[in-house]
């Protein structure tokens, strides 16, 4: 689906919502094609569930009669991928020679295909505890969100890791949130927002501190491939008490959930055993489409959006509490 933008030089901008996946090419540097007309020359192209923000460049696009395919040649040589918040810079270079630039320019618009690299999904670490009690405000209180890190395979099963279990089963854990992924892209911005803070892996509860998925990109009901296992994303994970007594400080609750970075909850499609460095392997996704950040937008951020409501209703994979909350919200809207 393209939707049309603003204009660069008299060249039309583009930006790509969806890019077909057509097939892996060097394994090696996970490289994968995809196909774009000659006249887009910006994109944000989702490949698997990573989100690249790309100029496409490679080849002359339609100019029609104003700009020479030369101008355009020299112009548009190269194929650069740009650094975001959530991507890092990398650089690589696809030129064609001029007489093919001339016979593209000349030519009626039609796909061309051009390589870009998939950013690196895997898991950095894995992150067990068992539940403690601490006191917090005067009160005893019984948490499982101290984790640490553990070496080697670890089995993974339908409602936790071995070695790990919550302690509140009204709020935690269950068939939909069995185990809580956390990006370890985030730390950078909490040792920005929380100097002299330390923050290990674990650090806000999570199972796996993750490379590569981020609330952005990684879709309610996206399949995953980690090790022998296979997981199913559910929800956003949603701050209570319990983080502020992690951190040693209450106002963490409200500032994690506006931050809009709260990692996301698995379900266990596949038990199996994993292990920290394992990759994470995208096999599947729901057909409708609402990303982690979308859920916590319309649970916080923009609660009368309602076509944003409808969708997130229709999304198999979201639990049953989520939808009852958003149908009421949907009720309010058109009541």
């Amino acid at each position: 689906m393209y939707h049309p933008a603003t204009h660069r030089d008299g060249v039309p901008q583009h930006f790509v919502r969806d890019a077909e996946l057509l097939e892996r090419v060097n394994p090696a540097r996970r490289e994968r094609e995809i196909d774009r007309a000659p006249a887009d020359n910006i994109a944000f192209a989702r490949i698997g569930s990573s989100l690249v923000k790309i100029d496409i460049v490679a080849t002359a696009p339609q100019v029609g009669g104003e700009q020479s395919a030369g101008q355009t040649a020299a112009d548009e040589n190269e194929l650069r991928w740009h650094s975001t918040e959530w991507l890092t810079a990398d650089y690589a270079d696809i030129t064609d020679n001029q007489i093919r630039l001339n016979q593209l320019a000349q030519s009626p618009p039609r796909p061309q295909r051009y390589w870009v690299a998939q950013q690196t999904m895997k898991i950095l670490s894995v992150n067990v505890g068992l539940p403690r009690e601490v006191t917090w405000q005067g009160k005893l209180v019984t948490t499982g969100i101290f984790k640490e890190p553990v070496k080697g395979p670890i089995m993974l099963r339908t409602l936790n890791l071995d070695g790990d279990q919550q302690a509140d089963l009204t709020v935690h854990g269950g068939v939909t949130k069995a185990v809580y992924a956390y990006p370890s892209e985030h730390y950078g911005y909490w040792r920005a927002e929380l100097p002299g803070v330390n923050l290990p892996s674990g650090m806000f509860g999570e199972n796996f501190t993750t490379e590569g998925l981020l609330e952005e990109t990684v879709y309610i009901g996206d399949r995953f491939r980690i090790g022998e296992t296979e997981v199913i994303v559910t929800e956003p994970r949603m701050p209570c008490y319990k983080l502020g007594i992690k951190f040693g400080r209450a106002d963490i609750i409200k500032r994690f959930l506006a931050s809009r970075r709260t990692g996301f909850y698995f379900a266990v499609a596949r038990e199996g055993t994993l292990s920290a460095g394992d990759a994470v392997e995208f096999i599947g996704r729901d057909q409708q489409e609402i990303n982690v950040s979308d859920i916590i937008r319309l649970y916080a951020f923009e609660r009368s959006d309602v076509k944003g409501l409808c969708r997130a209703i229709e999304v198999e994979a979201l639990p049953e509490s989520w939808k009852g909350y958003f149908q009421h919200q949907l009720d309010k809207q058109l009541s």
